[in-house]
């Protein structure tokens, strides 16, 4: 599954992810890494205003969910 270059993956990880440590991602990458055509978008959501979103919001997946539509639609920009 994780084996053919015709797939294309996008990850991303906040610092400011309350839930999953970094190193779970970086992992994951490190195994795709040259198996499959990855992008990995590791400072999309570490920008201040997200900073200020992590200590303004105390719920936990809302600055997820965020960052995983910055990443949505800068993959979706890639296919236009």
């Amino acid at each position: 599954m994780f084996n053919d270059e015709s797939v294309s993956i996008n990850l991303y990880h906040s610092e400011f992810d309350r839930l999953v440590p970094i190193n779970n991602t970086m992992d994951f990458a490190s195994i795709l890494s040259g198996n499959v055509q990855m992008t990995l978008h590791e400072d999309m959501c570490n920008s201040i205003r997200f900073g200020l979103l992590f200590e303004a919001i105390e719920k936990v997946g809302v600055l997820h969910t965020l960052c995983g539509l910055n990443v949505l639609d800068e993959a979706f920009g890639g296919l236009r």
